[in-house]
């Protein structure tokens, strides 16, 4: 799925303030730039895509600034301009700039768990009081695990519950009740003027449903309320000594899928088509009257419960799969290096 660009000019409790969101790509594409002009501060807030906008507006609504009266010597701030901040931000958007988006990782530096395996997680969510709280900030009595329990493979949609079920996937099921098959177009991109879009080759391939399973126990001795999961699915590759992301639509963060070159046309490619739905929406379950999409679950002291989760996926990426337990990000942010990547390739 992907999103629109979205600015709003509002008001964050006692300050003004604009809040963006990016289009997908990184782990962050929320932010929020905060005026404080009593003390001549804008303060920029990053959000990862993990967390609902009406949480990012509360969580704004409430930040407070208080002077220290201490000045810092100038050789210990590393200086930069709003211009500056906006064109690096422009330089990554136009794919200009190469280090901003992580899409490989030293073998050696991740943690590949098994099925079954549990897994410490770092989650935010609410306290007993009703105050945001990120276990990963200071102890709060919240100790989370999660393990994923089973993962199935179907072709057709019977595993789901029928209310659940993203209306674009109900349309791409046959009469036999069987997925339907998925073409897809590998495009090399003309650049709009002397070239134009060229397709390389076309070929079918069988969808399948993945369907995971997830068990989620609060350890510890204080209960978490409102706290988001998000399961996400992943393509790598992995080559020499490191795990690569890859994607249908490439472009110029992330490698598409099959290393972009064609062995029996010799040619190369820079996306992939899809006529299809895989790779296009999720399916989940629990679901709660809270946040975008309601994937959030509660969680007294000692307590578990079962989260339920699909995605619908080409047949030869099957044994390519792995799952993201920290949240929507398709790099190697740092949270997910340090809670590690579930194998469920099939």
């Amino acid at each position: 799925m992907s999103l629109k660009r979205l600015k709003e000019k509002t008001d964050f409790g006692d300050h003004e303030g604009i809040y963006l969101r990016m289009k997908r790509g990184t782990s962050y594409s929320q932010k929020i730039y905060l005026l404080y002009p009593e003390l001549y501060r804008i303060l920029q807030i990053y959000i990862s895509e993990d967390v609902s906008k009406e949480e990012v507006y509360k969580v704004a609504s409430n930040i407070k600034l208080i002077g220290t009266e201490e000045i810092m010597d100038p050789d210990d701030v590393k200086w930069t301009s709003w211009s500056a901040d906006v064109q690096e931000e422009s330089r990554w958007k136009s794919g200009a700039s190469g280090g901003d988006v992580r899409t490989f990782v030293l073998r050696k530096d991740l943690k590949i768990h098994k099925i079954g395996e549990q897994i410490s997680l770092e989650v935010s969510g609410t306290d007993s009081n009703g105050n945001a709280i990120w276990t990963a900030e200071k102890e709060t009595g919240i100790d989370i695990t999660a393990s994923v329990e089973s993962v199935e493979v179907a072709d057709d949609l019977s595993l789901l519950e029928e209310e659940y079920i993203y209306e674009g996937w109900k349309k791409a099921v046959g009469p036999d009740g069987k997925l339907l098959k998925n073409q897809l177009s590998y495009i090399k991109c003309g650049d709009g003027i002397d070239t134009l879009d060229e397709v390389i080759k076309t070929e079918e391939t069988e969808q399948k449903l993945v369907f995971i399973t997830t068990v989620y126990t609060n350890q510890g001795d204080q209960e978490i309320n409102n706290m988001l999961y998000k399961g996400n699915l992943m393509l790598l590759r992995e080559a020499d000594d490191e795990y690569q992301v890859y994607t249908y639509e490439g472009g110029s963060h992330f490698p598409v899928v099959g290393s972009g070159y064609d062995e029996a046309s010799g040619k190369t490619y820079d996306r992939i088509e899809q006529s299809g739905v895989a790779w296009t929406w999720g399916y989940w379950t629990p679901r709660a009257d809270y946040g975008n999409g309601g994937n959030y679950i509660s969680l007294k002291a000692g307590e578990s419960i079962r989260t339920k989760e699909a995605w619908i996926v080409n047949e030869q990426d099957l044994e390519h799969l792995y799952l993201n337990l920290t949240g929507e990000s398709m790099e190697f942010n740092e949270d997910m290096i340090r809670t590690g990547l579930v194998d469920v390739r099939q």
